[in-house]
C-alpha cells in the first residue's frame, strides 16, 4: 500500500491573491460597502463599492457594486444625496449589465426617482403659487380698506 494516497495532497506555494481573480478581490470590499451602508456612512460605503467596482473589471459583482453607488446617491438620509448621479447610475447598471438582477431593479429606480422629482417640482410649483396668492389676497385687503376709507371721507 503506498502512503502518499493517504497524505493531503500539498498546498499549492503560489498565493491566494494571486489565484484569486479580480471579482474575488472585490468581495470583501463588496462586503464592507454593504455593512456601511447599512450604518449609515455613506461615503465609507461609496469608497468600498467604488474599489469593488474598479477590481471587479466589468464583471460580477460589479453590477451589484453600482447598484449600491446608485442606491447611495438615492438615499434620504445621505446628506451628499444626488439624484442626478443616482439616474445616471442606474442607467448605467441597465447599459452595461443588462441581464444583471439588478438591472431590472435599476430600470424601477429610475422611474421612481424622476416620478419623486417631477413631484417635488410640482409641489414647489404650488407652493410658489399659494404665496403669489397671498401676496394678491393682502393687497387686495388694502385696497378694501382703501376704498371704505374713502367712503368715510366722503360721508363726512
Amino acid at each position: 500500500m503506498r502512503t502518499d494516497r493517504l497524505r493531503p495532497p500539498e498546498r499549492s506555494r503560489v498565493s491566494p491573491e494571486k489565484v484569486a481573480g479580480p471579482q474575488d478581490q472585490a468581495r470583501p470590499h463588496l462586503v464592507r460597502g454593504r455593512r456601511l451602508f447599512a450604518q449609515g456612512d455613506y461615503d465609507g460605503s461609496l469608497h468600498e463599492m467604488q474599489k469593488a467596482l474598479l477590481l471587479s473589471t466589468g464583471k460580477p459583482p460589479a453590477d451589484e457594486a453600482l447598484f449600491t453607488i446608485s442606491l447611495i446617491y438615492a438615499h434620504p438620509d445621505n446628506p451628499k444625496r444626488d439624484s442626478g448621479k443616482s439616474i445616471a447610475s442606474f442607467r448605467r447598471v441597465i447599459r452595461e449589465y443588462p441581464q444583471s438582477l439588478w438591472a431590472d431593479q435599476a430600470k424601477m429606480w429610475v422611474d421612481v426617482i424622476q416620478e419623486n422629482e417631477k413631484a417635488k417640482r410640482a409641489c414647489a410649483e404650488v407652493v410658489q403659487e399659494n404665496a403669489r396668492l397671498r401676496q394678491m389676497i393682502e393687497q387686495s385687503k388694502k385696497v378694501d380698506i382703501e376704498i371704505e376709507e374713502k367712503k368715510r371721507e366722503k360721508a363726512r
